[in-house]
């Protein structure tokens, strides 16, 4: 445990230093004009510039980094908070370090003095080199007092650090967690969405001719046309295939071409997709897919690509067109023509659909007929109605399930934990839940036996424990902090920022 904690002291305590040595390589900030030598304070201890700016150039550093290296600007600066980030990582730096010195928990000289000597900056020969250590630090102009402040502020952090994972969670309590993780039950379910069935609603043409007769429901269907456009008016779309062979990084573009056509002649509707696999350097993957792009509308592709495979014909195979990304080779496989329907060609599917939705009662009578004849095939367990039914009435039907008691969850199922969680009691074997929007059965099939879990238990308690451990240690540091910050004297001198 003890090997654990030291190698992960800096990440998970987001408010212990980086590794010192990094301090080194820090230039200076030229934003202070603080007479008083400080940017803030925590019950009177100093937050001095000095240690602002050797922060705020390592959070600089940060950034760069991962914008690859390059400088951040003042506007990226201020979008990113760091300034503000910075102070407030030191704030709660300094509650940690007068908590290490109120529990008596700073170090001492000969503390300090060792693990200076162990740093292998200052090795020579695995030997400590007090000449190397003087030369270093007073080429990164720190005085001997000010580094070794540095180092006695990362003991004393380390020593919190350590009293907190110490506490850790104990192995009957990670035990207790662990049976209910892997005690599992497999369910077979159904959810029925009860706004979906209006589909189902039975509506007599008649009923439909009259609606639409009717001139004060004119209104009413043109409404509906118009919500409903994207439904009826379908844009052009192709189904295709491609070949990619990319130009430039130093390819010569003939030699690209010179390829590109070889393999058309090579081409067929029957070996495209074999050959698409092999030969593709489309560096979206669709070479897995035999070169497919799957149906596509105008204005997804690039201008040169659209144009020739919206003018092609079903079953065609293009010569090589040249875009941005190189030369193409397009098999067209399928086209769609656009759609575009008026009111009067879909005026009565629109009356139909309407006066399904409107009619209330129809759908509470259908809502319990489907309910009655799913509790009763699924209390005598007869998978093939509750089967039938769901596919009748298109309701969501999972055959088989595992739900384990730490989560309680079904994957694509609504139902509370309240309602499941009885199913783990053996006397328990069927759950229901109804709400004004839907109903979900869920029903065991099979339970772990008691042998298994505990063997499924005992093999995984190790790891459990220090899993458990870890998240224990990260909520009490974080609630540590919240209360050392609540009962603290903290001043900031903003305008410094």
């Amino acid at each position: 445990m003890n090997k654990f904690q030291s190698k992960t002291s800096y990440v998970i305590i987001t408010f212990f230093m980086f590794a010192i040595i990094l301090s080194f390589a820090l230039t200076g900030f030229d934003g202070f004009n603080s007479t008083s030598g400080a940017v803030g304070s925590v019950d009177g201890e100093p937050i001095t510039v000095s240690e602002y700016q050797n922060t705020y150039n390592q959070e600089l550093n940060r950034f760069s980094q991962m914008f690859g290296g390059k400088a951040l600007t003042n506007q990226q600066i201020r979008q990113f908070r760091i300034k503000e980030g910075v102070l407030t990582r030191l704030v709660q730096q300094k509650l940690i370090l007068n908590l290490a010195k109120k529990m008596k928990l700073d170090a001492g000289q000969s503390e300090i003095k060792e693990e200076i000597k162990k740093s292998p900056y200052f090795l020579t020969d695995k030997k400590f080199d007090v000449n190397k250590y003087r030369a270093l630090l007073a080429q990164n102009n720190f005085t001997p007092a000010k580094y070794e402040g540095f180092v006695s502020n990362d003991i004393a952090s380390k020593k919190i650090f350590n009293l907190i994972s110490s506490l850790g969670v104990s192995k009957s309590y990670a035990k207790d967690i662990l049976r209910l993780k892997k005690n599992t039950i497999t369910t077979y379910s159904v959810e029925m969405t009860k706004e979906n069935l209006t589909k189902f609603i039975n509506v007599k043409s008649s009923e439909v001719k009259a609606f639409v007769a009717d001139e004060k429901n004119k209104k009413i269907l043109e409404s509906l046309f118009n919500s409903k456009k994207s439904q009826f008016n379908k844009p052009e779309e192709v189904t295709a295939r491609h070949i990619l062979y990319k130009t430039g990084a130093g390819k010569k573009d003939s030699d690209v071409l010179a390829k590109a056509n070889a393999t058309r002649k090579r081409l067929t509707r029957s070996n495209f997709a074999k050959i698409a696999g092999k030969e593709t350097e489309d560096p979206s993957g669709s070479g897995a897919k035999g070169g497919s792009l799957g149906s596509f509308t105008k204005g997804r592709m690039v201008p040169e690509f659209e144009n020739a495979a919206f003018s092609m014909k079903p079953g065609q195979i293009s010569k090589p067109i040249k875009t941005s990304y190189g030369y193409h080779i397009i098999y067209v496989q399928s086209k769609k023509k656009a759609v575009t329907k008026t009111l009067a060609q879909v005026q009565n599917k629109l009356a139909k659909d309407h006066l399904q939705k409107s009619n209330r009662k129809a759908l509470n009578e259908l809502v319990e007929k489907i309910k009655t004849n799913l509790t009763a095939a699924f209390e005598a367990g007869n998978k093939s109605k509750i089967k039938s039914i769901s596919k009748k009435y298109e309701l969501k039907y999972l055959p088989s399930e595992k739900v384990n008691q730490f989560d309680l969850r079904l994957s694509n199922l609504t139902i509370s934990k309240e309602k499941l969680g009885p199913l783990f009691n053996k006397e328990n074997s069927l759950a229901s839940e109804e709400t004004p929007v839907r109903l979900t059965l869920v029903k065991v099939s099979k339970r772990i036996s008691e042998k298994q879990l505990m063997a499924d238990v005992e093999k995984s308690l190790s790891a459990e424990v220090q899993t458990a451990s870890q998240a224990f240690t990260r909520t009490l540091q974080g609630e540590t902090t919240k209360y050392l910050e609540k009962n603290a004297k903290v001043v900031t001198y903003s305008n410094l920022l």
